[in-house]
């Protein structure tokens, strides 16, 4: 298995986000891909978008408000892979029963038999059976809860190509091809949507490597405790 995490404005190439979930099924049995909301502001699902739109409302109406892009977009990429036939299932947080108390769980496992591709929508869980955002960059960590709960790799697909010391949309910065969790907790700090900072827990846990890159070069960040971990 492998988790695959596809931002929003990488959702846009939705025929090159195919091409790549094919190539990474001749190689993992079962994918788990979570989903951003489609495109960046002013796009008409992304999340900023969303929020714009709900100045004026309660946080439970928000948060109902913004789901509707990760959704949308869940079911948008699954729609797409069976035109493709590829067998492919959206799991929504109520059908899994993802929940978030002080920390993200699980009450339904994912019934792996039914499909080779399971799309799951980032950034939303249940908070007393209601939907709930997580923090920005929300998306990034429901990814690394399920590479934590099925213990195997994480690929997060951006629409940069790595992680950088600073943010290279701002200023001229290196890209750091190994990240160790320290470097990563100093990057987060100054831009905290790469990851929130309750992420920083899975990758001192559980010491797994994820392989951050763009959707057309391979050539990404790898970030994780190199010294620890077997997977590398």
């Amino acid at each position: 298995m492998l988790i695959i995490k596809f931002g929003g404005t990488v959702l846009k190439s939705i025929e090159k986000v195919v091409d790549l979930i094919k190539t990474e099924l001749k190689n993992h049995q079962k994918l788990v891909i979570i989903t951003s909301a489609i495109g960046r502001y002013p796009d008409a699902y992304a999340t900023d978008t969303l929020m714009k739109m709900g100045l004026n409302v309660t946080e439970e109406e928000l948060a109902q408000l913004v789901s509707c892009g990760e959704i949308i977009s869940g079911i948008n990429l699954v729609n797409e892979l069976k035109k493709e036939k590829i067998s492919a299932k959206f799991l929504s947080v109520y059908d899994l029963g993802l929940e978030i108390n002080d920390n993200l769980s699980l009450k339904n496992e994912i019934k792996l038999a039914e499909s080779d591709v399971f799309v799951i929508p980032g950034f939303i869980a249940l908070k007393d059976g209601k939907i709930y955002l997580l923090p920005r960059g929300g998306s990034n960590l429901t990814a690394l809860f399920f590479a934590d709960y099925y213990k195997t790799n994480l690929m997060i697909v951006s629409d940069t190509d790595g992680i950088y010391e600073h943010n290279p949309k701002l200023c001229q910065s290196r890209k750091l091809f190994f990240v160790s969790v320290t470097e990563l907790i100093k990057i987060i700090i100054e831009e905290p949507r790469v990851f929130p900072i309750e992420s920083i827990k899975y990758f001192k846990r559980n010491n797994f490597i994820v392989l951050y890159r763009s959707l057309n070069s391979k050539n990404g960040s790898l970030i994780g405790d190199f010294s620890k971990n077997s997977l590398l």
